[in-house]
């Protein structure tokens, strides 16, 4: 990999429906699989990860938000 300087905001995201507090950090994301990842830190009191399963949520739509 490459080292690059990414500026972070605080601020609150919903999974789920659920309201968490997060720290997100900006990078180019287009030529990968996931626009947006979440940490371990941000979901850990809410939610359990199960890295051998993909979308036990549901999958999200396409459809860009404006």
């Amino acid at each position: 990999g490459r080292s690059e300087i990414r500026p972070v905001i605080q601020t609150k995201i919903i999974v789920a429906g659920v309201e968490l507090p997060a720290l997100i950090n900006f990078t180019t994301r287009d030529e990968m699989t996931f626009r947006m990842l979440l940490g371990r830190r941000t979901v850990r009191q809410k939610f359990i990860s199960d890295p051998g399963n993909s979308y036990l949520g549901g999958r999200p739509s396409r459809e860009v938000k404006q």
